[in-house]
């Protein structure tokens, strides 16, 4: 193992620990200074904190929702240009649906909330009503997924540019024996290093050699196929996973760090 990688375990202590701190803290005055720390991180600290399910998701039920927002923003590396265009808005539009609006109307809240992969309810909610998080609902609303069929998801990866957009997909069981008859999920493509395609699924896939060759059809990108938890959800996210061109180096520093997080099996391909 190299020297880098044996001071990776130090290096990633700090952003787990500092949101411990802010989620167990009663002090006013400390919390903001470790809320202004969790404002200032960068997306591969987030990924970090994203390691243990039930730290990212404390943090996600911190009673301030625009907080909630600029948290899943760093996470996904996503900038308010990108939000946006997904909503087909003004730069002030981008600018007020992360910092000013609490409860923007429910085409805007569904498209962060399929961004952000998480329950509609966690982008404006105080206190989410955690039965909702049950079904995929920010999906369904017209305008705010696309209806896709599985040959045509990977042609969508170049329109879809630098950003992240999220589907309906009629015929997943075509590639994916755990998939329902209408399967969610995104494309994600903001990362400089990665792009993945996430499926959403009742249960852990069955991925033998087979599958894995038709995934590969659909998808010829892929190096990883990666599951792992879907925050707030009992549905396991499969990631179809590829680097950027010539990004390999930092690819395989962002599967080291998924090598850390819960519930998650990495698969070469």
């Amino acid at each position: 193992m190299s020297n880098t990688n044996n001071f990776y375990p130090l290096f990633r202590a700090e952003p787990i620990q500092e949101a411990q701190k802010y989620i167990s803290s009663k002090d006013s005055q400390k919390k903001g200074e470790l809320k202004r720390y969790l404002e200032s991180l960068k997306y591969k600290d987030m990924l970090i904190i994203q390691s243990s399910r039930s730290l990212w998701e404390q943090l996600l039920s911190d009673p301030n929702p625009l907080f909630r927002r600029q948290l899943c923003m760093q996470a996904y590396k996503i900038t308010q240009p990108q939000i946006t265009h997904n909503v087909a808005g003004s730069r002030r539009t981008g600018f007020a649906l992360i910092n000013k609006t609490e409860h923007p109307g429910n085409l805007y809240t569904f498209i962060l909330a399929i961004m952000f992969n998480v329950p509609w309810q966690i982008i404006v909610e105080k206190e989410p009503v955690e039965y909702s998080f049950k079904e995929y609902t920010e999906y369904y609303l017209d305008g705010s997924a696309k209806r896709i069929s599985i040959e045509a998801l990977y042609k969508e990866k170049d329109r879809v540019g630098r950003n992240i957009t999220g589907y309906v997909i009629a015929d997943a069981q075509r590639l994916l024996e755990q998939a329902g008859p209408l399967t969610t999920g995104r494309w994600v493509t903001t990362y400089p290093e990665m792009d993945y395609f996430e499926f959403h699924l009742s249960s852990e896939p069955v991925l033998h050699k087979a599958k894995i060759k038709e995934i590969l059809n659909a998808f010829p990108f892929a190096t990883h196929l990666v599951t792992t938890y879907t925050p707030f959800r009992s549905e396991r996210s499969l990631w179809v996973m590829g680097p950027k061109p010539g990004k390999h180096q930092e690819y395989q520093q962002i599967l080291m760090e998924l090598e850390y997080r819960e519930l998650t099996i990495i698969r070469e391909i």
